[in-house]
Order: C-alpha cells, then structure tokens, then sequence
C-alpha cells in the first residue's frame, strides 16, 4: 500500500508541475524527479521485517 500511495503523491506532484509550467515543464519536472532519486540513492533501502 505504501509504495502505491509514493506513486500517487509523486504523480500528483508532476501533474502541478506540469500544470503550472506548462510547456516550460520538463525542465521543472527533470529537477523534481531527480531530487527524488538522488535523495533515494542515499536512503537505506532495506526492508526491515517486524
């Protein structure tokens, strides 16, 4: 359920995006999206089992 809730709320964040550059937002969202995985490629991955 998380990772789908992560796909939706990035998804709506690229949709403002888009929304408020417009034709300017690929620039916007390549930043964005880049943010995101660089801070991931820096965040332990590991699933931790309870």
């Amino acid at each position: 359920m998380a990772t789908l809730s992560d796909g939706a709320i990035v998804g709506s964040a690229i949709v403002r995006l888009i929304a408020q550059y417009g034709q300017n937002a690929p620039g916007q969202v390549y930043t964005c999206v880049k943010s995101m995985k660089d801070a991931l490629r820096g965040q332990d991955r590991t699933i931790h089992q309870a």
